[in-house]
């Protein structure tokens, strides 16, 4: 979170709101440093039932981690994100499965994870874009959870693999 802090506070966009949902450990110290900049970086305590409301007023939706992170299994963040039908700015590994489904489904933004510069540059870039393409990422976020990572079509997908167990098991 510091380093969304940290470019969002460097990045002068006078017509933007960076909203922390959360209530982590450091949240104080995030505060803190957020008081150091003269943007507008507001903090909000959010119940587990408040995250569907809070996610569909942002207009992008951001999701760093650090290096190493992504590469080792879908963060699942981003998942609910893609649900929330909303682009990703995604601050991640950029060789990882998370940045290849970003990227090819036009869902959003891949910068590498703790560059500072092209957070920067991918916040100005996110906010200069025009409203029917941001539309259309978070539409294309809706699709690919509903095709890939939706209760219904993985439960299709997983009776599909039983049903073909069974058929190996008979021929045996």
């Amino acid at each position: 979170v510091d380093i969304l802090i940290h470019a969002f506070g460097k990045s002068n966009l006078t017509d933007a709101c960076l909203i922390i949902a959360g209530d982590g450990a450091d949240k104080q110290r995030c505060i803190h440093l957020a008081e150091g900049y003269s943007c507008d970086i507001r903090f909000m305590n959010v119940s587990p039932d408040e995250v569907p409301e809070v996610q569909s007023r942002a207009d992008v939706l951001l999701l760093p981690l650090k290096k190493g992170i992504a590469g080792t299994a879908l963060p699942s963040k981003m998942t609910a994100y893609m649900f929330s039908g909303k682009p990703i700015l995604a601050s991640i590994d950029t060789d990882s499965e998370a940045a290849n489904i970003i990227q090819k489904n036009t869902c959003g933004w891949v910068v590498e994870p703790e560059n500072e510069q092209q957070l920067i540059d991918s916040m100005t870039r996110a906010l200069t874009t025009d409203d029917s393409l941001l539309k259309k990422m978070g539409e294309n976020s809706l699709k690919y959870a509903i095709t890939y990572l939706s209760k219904k079509s993985n439960l299709r997908r997983l009776i599909s693999i039983i049903e073909e167990a069974n058929r190996s098991q008979v021929r045996c």
